[in-house]
């Protein structure tokens, strides 16, 4: 495998964790909606929980690997002197 394949493949598998994101999103976002379900006066606890330690930390994560990803491959295309 060659050293571009290599960085390319390194590149998809942080875009794949995408999917991990999204589903930590989902499930969390799924058991905020049963948990206002379940207790509606503690609707405005669980949403700034929601905000603060899942939506926030996962985004973030998520604007970390898309640059990382994108650098690898500018990184190696450089390097590799394609144009």
């Amino acid at each position: 495998m060659g050293r571009f394949s290599q960085c390319c493949f390194a590149a998809a598998l942080a875009l794949i964790s995408f999917g991990g994101i999204g589903l930590g999103i989902g499930m969390a976002g799924s058991l905020a909606v049963e948990g206002i379900a379940r207790q509606p006066e503690a609707a405005g606890l669980i949403s700034e929980f929601m905000l603060n330690y899942v939506l926030i930390p996962q985004l973030s994560l998520a604007f970390v690997l898309t640059v990382i990803s994108l650098l690898m491959l500018h990184n190696k295309r450089k390097h590799m002197h394609c144009d």
